[in-house]
């Protein structure tokens, strides 16, 4: 910043005094500015981990999981011809094969359990 002193010139005193001015509103707007900046940051931040949108996001995830879950079991059982009975058909055995093993452990373990109670 330059300084005046009592022998310079009135128009040079007021040229510095308008730039100097028009450095500070310059300043001041660019204060304005980041502040303005700053508090839609702020705001933003409070909105990303308020627990409502915490909430909402994790909800979101979980529905898109499921929907990409759905869809590919969808591309393994579906193709453009239809259903493929082949894949359907080795789903349904594996499901009746373990029923039928969780069964068959259940009564073993009856069986054993009552023979135990009695000896």
């Amino acid at each position: 910043m330059t300084r005046l002193s009592a022998g310079d010139d009135p128009q040079q005193r007021e040229d510095l005094v308008a730039k100097n001015d028009s450095d500070i509103d310059r300043l001041r707007a660019r204060i304005a500015s980041n502040r303005d900046k700053l508090s839609a940051n702020v705001e933003g931040l409070v909105s990303e981990v308020h627990p409502t949108a915490l909430k909402r996001h994790a909800v979101a995830a979980v529905k898109q999981r499921i929907e990409d879950g759905k869809e590919k079991v969808k591309a393994t059982v579906v193709d453009e011809g239809g259903p493929r009975w082949d894949r359907i058909g080795t789903g349904v055995l594996a499901a009746v094969g373990v029923v039928l093993v969780v069964v068959s452990i259940r009564g073993i373990g009856r069986a054993v359990g009552s023979r135990v109670a009695r000896g």
